[in-house]
């Protein structure tokens, strides 16, 4: 029997999402991450909007690149090879889940086999660093005197060029991410979990 892929991502990708509010539950329930963590786990983890903004994000890399080279967009280069990683993780979790389970649905138990099954220690290990990377350079960014008032205008060139939707995100994270002056404390408990779970579902499974 030919399972729906794509239907089985979004499954995947739900129960990430759902693990990764209860890993961090701390912080979700406390009111100074309330943004930052709505942002990551609702924002970056939306499976609704998801293709039309790694679209939109393409294009204006794309752009950006052409007009100033890669080499002076450092922190944009990597938040493009976190979203490719990310989605080649995504896809071989999915992968190994139909292999295993044959498109039954997907609940923490399965999804953790999958995940422990794929491995790949190092695209994990390099997934976070690219995460923490992007979003503390960004958080500083955020709190660049005046920067909102200089970045608003630009929502009429978004307009222009069709990524008004990339534009809305990145307004969502610039609110988000100045809204907690100190963010160090989620920074650390992201690096230090996230290490903390693939080791265990390596160690349990094989990898």
């Amino acid at each position: 029997m030919k399972h729906d892929f794509h239907a089985h991502l979004a499954e995947i990708r739900r129960e990430q999402s759902a693990r990764l509010r209860e890993t961090y539950a701390d912080f979700v329930t406390d009111p100074k991450f309330t943004a930052i963590t709505n942002f990551f786990f609702d924002k970056i983890y939306d499976t609704a909007y998801k293709e039309e903004r790694d679209e939109a994000f393409n294009k204006l890399y794309e752009k950006l690149a052409a007009a100033v080279g890669e080499q002076r967009i450092t922190r944009v280069t990597m938040l493009k090879e976190l979203n490719e990683l990310t989605d080649d993780l995504d896809a071989a979790v999915t992968q190994k889940h139909l292999d295993l389970f044959h498109g039954k649905k997907v609940t923490r138990k399965t999804f953790e086999e999958a995940f422990g099954k794929v491995g790949r220690r190092a695209d994990r290990e390099r997934q976070v660093y690219l995460l923490l990377e992007t979003t503390q350079f960004f958080h500083k960014l955020a709190h660049v005197p005046f920067l909102g008032f200089i970045i608003k205008p630009t929502k009429f060139a978004a307009k222009m060029m069709n990524i008004e939707h990339l534009m809305d995100f990145f307004m969502d994270g610039y609110y988000a991410f100045k809204s907690v002056k100190d963010a160090s404390k989620f920074f650390d408990a992201v690096n230090e979990r996230e290490a903390e779970y693939r080791e265990r579902l390596f160690k349990k499974y094989g990898i």
